[in-house]
């Protein structure tokens, strides 16, 4: 049993970070026009955390012949092998609308009036990893995704929970890498009241072209 205030050490394959959730909702309604409505939606999630325990590598913190100022800027490196943290998300997301009217004039030989049928079937998902290279120096990656689920024909009777996990086809994906660096000019000698920060952004972007 998990316990939140454990001091126990978590680790990545612990089923704590992972959770889950499903959500379903249906509305069915039918008056003097309409001969029926129907509207359901559906949302599945699966999503993961973890950040993990920062063990930086400082070769030379404990050289006492590093010890002068002027120095400091090879004492103080430091390297981290690991990454910070790492996050996947994915949702199915499902929407499918049903809808008849009434004829309100009935003509004999004349059929009733057709069933409009409407679906949105969605699958997104993303992940993002944050990399502390060392303490000045930090990476953050993301991606996300989109994909779409119309592989069939418009006359065929396709509801809300079939082909559940059917991914369907990539519509669009995009990327962010983000970089800051933390320039150690106070570690040099009489510019020890000197901050200095430099950040990178790099985008990417992909969308499919029209299926009409």
């Amino acid at each position: 049993e998990y316990n939140p205030t454990s001091t126990k050490k978590q680790r990545f394959y612990n089923v704590e970070n992972l959770s889950v959730s499903y959500a379903f909702n249906e509305t069915y309604h039918k008056d003097y026009n309409v001969r029926k409505f129907i509207d359901q939606n559906v949302r599945a999630s699966a999503n993961y955390n973890f950040s993990f325990e920062q063990k930086s590598i400082e070769p030379f913190k404990n050289w006492e012949s590093l010890n002068s100022k002027y120095l400091k800027l090879i004492k103080d490196f430091n390297l981290n092998l690991m990454p910070s943290t790492i996050s996947i998300n994915s949702n199915i997301i499902r929407s499918y609308n049903e809808q008849q009217s009434r004829d309100l004039i009935e003509i004999a030989g004349f059929s009733q009036l057709p069933v409009l049928k409407q679906r949105h079937f969605m699958f997104d998902w993303d992940y993002n990893i944050g990399y502390n290279l060392t303490k000045s120096l930090q990476f953050n990656f993301s991606a996300a995704n989109h994909y779409i689920y119309d592989d069939f024909e418009s006359s065929e009777d396709i509801q809300l929970m079939d082909n559940f996990f059917n991914l369907g086809r990539p519509d669009h994906y995009h990327q962010t890498l983000n970089g800051t660096y933390k320039i150690p000019l106070n570690k040099i000698p009489y510019l020890e009241f000197v901050n200095a920060n430099y950040a990178y952004t790099a985008d990417f972007d992909w969308q499919a072209s029209s299926q009409s």
